[in-house]
């Protein structure tokens, strides 16, 4: 799950007062008074506001605010005052990442026992959506564990409906294949002195294979047929073998 930074958005269109408040401020960025006033301001609107990505934003703009403050404070008092606006957003921030790792868990559990295609995806959209409002950099140990977990959970399932979704959709070819690459092994017990049909086959085989569709154990099988048919190849039999797959391999790209 890639995280994404909180980007501003234009939820505070609307919101003369507080526009006017966030000016005022700007034109004083080391005044108290002003920025306590758009402080609590931001921290009214976090406190009400349900919808996870809008609040998330104003605790992005409050943290912002308190960076700007402290940057421009000029008297060792206003120190204490930034210190308590601090610790407030950071255990707001800590109560919001708990939050959305619970909603990233229940999704979780829905996404292990959910087989229907639109839904799993749904599930999948509902997991990103809650982890790009995760404040990454605030979690704590406990927190970033537990976030790791989710997302080894969440990796596996996705990786896991992929594998069989590939077995359901490509088993017949990979049995088809799977009979091609016994035959070669057949053929290559029959070659005498005139291998070059049976080994331009044989070639023909080990070259077509589509390895977005062959399985794992396939693979393992066609390295098997591979090493099996060059043991038996003679010394010329093993240059004919090995120049006519070069060659082919490079007619192939080259078309």
């Amino acid at each position: 799950m890639k995280i994404k930074a909180v980007q501003k958005g234009n939820n505070k269109d609307n919101d003369f007062d507080l526009i006017i408040k966030e000016r005022q401020f700007s034109k004083s960025p080391g005044n108290r008074k002003k920025f306590e006033v758009l402080f609590n301001i931001y921290c009214d609107k976090i406190d009400k506001i349900i919808d996870i990505k809008e609040k998330n934003e104003y605790i992005y703009y409050a943290k912002e605010l308190i960076r700007t403050f402290h940057d421009n404070v000029h008297k060792i008092n206003d120190l204490d005052v930034i210190k308590k606006a601090y610790d407030f957003i950071e255990e707001t921030i800590k109560k919001e990442n708990d939050l959305l790792l619970n909603k990233i868990d229940d999704e979780v559990k829905k996404l292990e026992n959910e087989t229907r295609e639109n839904e799993f995806d749904n599930i999948v959209i509902n997991i990103q959506s809650y982890d790009s409002c995760v404040f990454s950099d605030s979690l704590d140990s406990n927190q970033k564990k537990r976030y790791g977990e989710l997302t080894e959970k969440c990796e596996a399932i996705i990786t896991s409906k992929k594998r069989r979704e590939k077995y359901q959709k490509y088993k017949d070819y990979n049995i088809k294949y799977l009979s091609a690459l016994k035959d070669c092994i057949d053929d290559v017990k029959k070659i005498r002195k005139n291998s070059d049909d049976i080994i331009k086959k044989i070639c023909g085989v080990l070259l077509n294979v589509d390895e977005s569709k062959v399985f794992d154990e396939t693979m393992t099988y066609y390295s098997y047929v591979y090493n099996y048919v060059f043991a038996e190849l003679k010394d010329q039999q093993k240059y004919d073998f090995i120049n006519r797959l070069i060659e082919s391999k490079s007619s192939k790209k080259t078309n």
